[in-house]
């Protein structure tokens, strides 16, 4: 029951009621009523929730409640993270494809020459640009899969 989750996620934690009282910003009495389980408020519930980093509770048998601790800057900033991870793999699908192509094209021009129509008007040099946004990458993945790990 309820009651005697709150109590687990406690004694889990290796905390007092004391301690979690500290943290919930409620009297040492709140905890103990909700880990007998007597009456107390949906706030103090949700308090109680985010200081023991509950993330879902049985109310009654078969009916589960699922809770979000996570403050709303946590959350927007969290999927900041999960986006510019996903933007690293597609950035790093992209460069594969593009290695390719430089290879493949200089692979083709070996065996048909195009005809010289002088110096080319590119202000870049694609294979530098290529070589440094490769080792770029490179550094991006390992210190984000460092992190996650």
């Amino acid at each position: 029951m309820l009651h005697d989750q709150l109590r687990e996620a406690r004694l889990n934690l290796g905390l007092s009621q004391a301690d979690v009282a500290a943290r919930a910003g409620i009297p040492r009495n709140q905890v103990a009523r909700a880990e007998k389980g007597e009456n107390i408020t949906l706030d103090t519930l949700r308090k109680l929730v985010v200081a023991l980093n509950v993330e879902e509770l049985t109310l009654l048998e078969g009916v589960t409640l699922a809770v979000d601790v996570l403050p709303e800057p946590e959350k927007a900033y969290a999927a900041s993270v999960q986006t510019i991870s996903r933007l690293i793999d597609a950035l790093n699908a992209a460069f594969a494809g593009a290695v390719i192509a430089q290879q493949s094209m200089v692979r083709a021009r070996r065996e048909h020459p195009l005809p010289d129509f002088g110096e080319p008007s590119a202000d870049v040099d694609t294979t530098l640009l290529l070589k440094g946004l490769g080792s770029s990458l490179q550094e991006l993945m390992e210190l984000r899969d460092r992190k996650s790990a």
